[in-house]
């Protein structure tokens, strides 16, 4: 909850704690006063003298004698408690509604668990920025899974205070840690001096600032003009270099830079070590410095000079990487496979398994093409054919991807070539025999 939210409820809850704190002195005053009348005072009472009377009270007997002699004394130390229960019930014995008791305890317990959120940020290592990881490398599948339980645990805490005032939150836990764009850059720039590390944070804070500014004013005007997008990331990159030596300037690029974010998508599906990430990109930049890339340009000259970059590149890394880890690079660029691997990380399989449903994929893939081909085969023959290639596809896909990969699978766009085996199209065309009697032929639909 925001500061000055907080401060507005702080200072609701005082004024009901000295409206109730008048009201109980009243109160108070009107029962001392018909005890006066049922017990009225006893001649030796009356007989008092009148110097006692006028003797001076201190202050603090005064403050005593108005208050109630009452189990509650209403200061925050004496409201707030340790157990929640308490502290609401405390809250609402004197009078507070029931709506900012919800508010209240919505902004203590956001407190405790943004404490906890902090605490396990800072036990987090630096993230493995070459990894295609969730988050962008920012976090693994277990710090992700960590958030969740936490995010959890915080709304049961909530439902069971508030009951009936309990509405779920509308940000995660998570959504708060990527809201805070300088603690995730921070656990990034670890390598720098923290002062460098908070210049180049505020850099890119600005730059996304900008950003954001730049869509708002083309919102009606249609798509964001990218030249100008470009330009933003050349002043960025400028002001990187003036902060920064070539050496953290490269380290920098290889963890945040565009380049960097578009290469561990690419290739995720290697799961290259830091090594061989660290010289890929390397050897990307160099390459497409020298053709002069633009990554936000979509006219025929940068297109053109970034698939000859891409070409360059291709042909360099071979020699890099070696011929095993080259089928490795290339295979991770493809979009089937990559929906497979997709798959196998989402239901914590290995990459191992995304490489051998690719190859039964291929393989179907390939027998269908092939049963497509035959000439003169006929529409039962062809379906028949094609149903058996895709009962068979079907069932070595689910034992290498497991049942809830398999539903995945089946689920998203990536199995539509595996459903047209399943209902081939085939189209027939009535051809006369020798004899004059008209036969049906299938021709080759179109392939999968």
């Amino acid at each position: 909850m925001k500061i000055k939210t907080i401060l507005a409820l702080s200072l609701l809850a005082n004024l009901f704690l000295i409206i109730q704190w008048v009201r109980l002195g009243n109160w108070a005053q009107e029962d001392r006063n018909a005890a006066a009348d049922l017990n009225p005072p006893s001649e030796a009472e009356e007989a008092a003298p009148a110097a006692a009377q006028d003797k001076e009270v201190p202050a603090t007997d005064m403050a005593a004698e108005s208050v109630p002699s009452s189990d509650i004394v209403f200061n925050w130390e004496t409201l707030e408690s340790e157990d929640y229960l308490t502290y609401i019930d405390n809250l609402r014995r004197i009078g507070c509604p029931e709506e900012t008791i919800a508010d209240i305890i919505k902004a203590d317990v956001g407190k405790m668990f943004k404490q906890r959120r902090e605490d396990i940020l800072a036990s987090l290592p630096e993230p493995e920025y070459w990894t295609n990881s969730s988050m962008g490398g920012f976090f693994t599948g277990d710090d992700l899974k960590t958030f969740r339980q936490l995010e959890e645990e915080k709304q049961a805490v909530l439902k069971t205070l508030l009951g009936s005032q309990y509405t779920p939150g509308t940000e995660s836990t998570l959504m708060s840690v990527m809201a805070d764009p300088q603690s995730l850059m921070q656990r990034s720039l670890g390598f720098l001096p923290e002062g460098k590390s908070l210049a180049v944070t505020d850099i890119y804070r600005q730059m996304q600032e900008e950003m954001v500014q730049l869509a708002a004013e083309n919102q009606s005007g249609g798509a964001v003009d990218m030249r100008m997008m470009s330009d933003l990331m050349e002043k960025r990159d400028q002001r990187l270099s003036e902060l920064l030596t070539p050496e953290e300037k490269f380290e920098v690029d290889l963890r945040m830079s565009e380049l960097s974010q578009t290469l561990r998508h690419r290739i995720g599906g290697m799961e290259p070590s830091e090594q061989e990430f660290r010289d890929i990109f390397a050897l990307q930049q160099k390459i497409y410095e020298e053709n002069q890339v633009d990554l936000y340009s979509s006219n025929r000259d940068s297109m053109e000079r970034r698939s000859a970059a891409d070409q360059q590149l291709s042909a360099e890394l071979r020699n890099v990487l070696g011929e095993d880890r080259y089928k490795d690079y290339t295979l991770a660029q493809d979009y089937q496979f990559q929906e497979l691997n997709r798959i196998a990380r989402n239901t914590g399989m290995e990459r191992e398994a995304a490489v051998q449903a690719y190859d039964i994929q291929k393989s179907a893939q390939e027998a269908f093409r092939q049963l497509q081909s035959q000439p003169g085969i006929t529409a039962e023959s062809m379906n028949e054919a094609a149903g058996q290639i895709y009962a068979e596809t079907a069932a070595a896909l689910q034992d290498k991807l497991g049942a809830e990969g398999w539903e995945q699978f089946e689920n998203s766009p990536s199995a539509y070539w595996l459903e047209r085996m399943k209902e081939p199209r085939v189209r027939v065309q009535e051809q006369p025999t020798s004899l004059g009697v008209p036969q049906s032929t299938a021709q080759p639909a179109e392939t999968p």
